[in-house]
């Protein structure tokens, strides 16, 4: 089961997603898991992609959420879990990415092992962050990895600080699941970065991610992207005219 959890900040983003899933990955289940959209906005979703599950839950406030639905993460995939017991793994992916291929090479990552993150050296500008080495971008685990969600739920209560982030703040998640991963005795494997969380649109890549910054700019091409992508689909004798991308 693939699961997404945003806003209504985000929800152009999450429904960008949602349509590209439909179009590579149509018989997936779904699970967008959001909080305060509206029902018209729910009702597209729905619409949008043939196996999709949609809930919403209002979380009153006027301030930004980012920090929060970071954080929301954890207790999205714990309450799959319980909640979807059928499901042989889970895959939770941001809302700010867009799919551009079939993901199978992805899905066999669990294959051999119990769940897949991402990881880097966690350089930034010529100095290493350690709450760079777990990007919570994509989180796949396995019913048998349930360690490692159980885990990273525990740190997220984590009192004190850690790596210079607390409690609450931007990249308190990528902390918690750092630690969660090397405390945890879950077999990990590493999902190529190049591949699946690209922010530099190339056209080898599965997956685009937005987390490069300029969120309009990158919307518009991820948009146009996807666009070039149906159009493929529906007509592949065009493929040469669009550089063989896809």
């Amino acid at each position: 089961m693939i699961v997404l959890q945003f806003d209504s900040a985000y929800y152009n983003w999450g429904l960008l997603m949602v349509r590209s899933l439909a179009l590579h990955e149509p018989h997936k289940q779904v699970l967008a898991d959001t909080v305060n959209l509206s029902g018209q906005q729910q009702a597209e979703l729905k619409r949008a992609h043939p196996r999709i599950l949609v809930t919403s839950e209002a979380i009153a406030g006027k301030r930004s959420l980012q920090a929060e639905m970071a954080r929301r993460k954890t207790m999205v995939l714990r309450r799959a879990l319980d909640t979807f017991p059928d499901e042989p793994w889970l895959g939770m992916f941001d809302a700010d990415m867009l799919v551009r291929r079939p993901l199978a090479d992805l899905w066999s990552l669990l294959d051999a092992h119990q769940a897949a993150l991402l990881m880097t050296n966690g350089v930034w500008d010529g100095r290493v962050y350690p709450h760079l080495f777990t990007p919570s971008g994509i989180v796949l685990v396995r019913r048998d990895g349930r360690e490692l969600v159980d885990s990273w739920a525990k740190w997220d209560c984590h009192p004190r600080a850690l790596h210079g982030h607390r409690q609450g703040e931007w990249f308190w998640d990528q902390c918690t699941l750092l630690q969660a991963s090397e405390d945890s005795r879950v077999k990990c494997a590493v999902i190529p970065f190049h591949l699946f969380c690209c922010d530099r649109r190339s056209h080898q890549a599965a997956i685009w991610s937005a987390h490069g910054g300029g969120k309009e700019r990158n919307y518009q091409a991820f948009l146009r992207e996807h666009e070039v992508q149906q159009v493929l689909r529906n007509h592949p004798l065009l493929a040469g005219k669009f550089g063989g991308r896809g």
